[in-house]
């Protein structure tokens, strides 16, 4: 693969993750959970991480996140 097709692939990937997380937040409630292609193994549960990666935090509040 070409650096070109590289930087493709992971543009693709990062929009699909965020098309998948904006339609979750607006879509589902609190807790909600759902099986993905009918797999028992496969689920999307929605919950939401007080924190940044691994529940990290700068300070107090809701701008502590950004």
């Amino acid at each position: 693969m070409n650096k070109r097709n590289v930087a493709f692939l992971i543009l693709l990937l990062l929009a699909i993750d965020q098309a998948i997380k904006v339609y979750i937040k607006t879509n589902f409630y609190y807790g909600e959970e759902i099986k993905v292609l009918g797999l028992d193994w496969f689920r999307l549960h929605f919950l939401e991480n007080p924190g940044m990666a691994w529940g990290f935090k700068f300070g107090d509040g809701y701008l502590a996140k950004l």
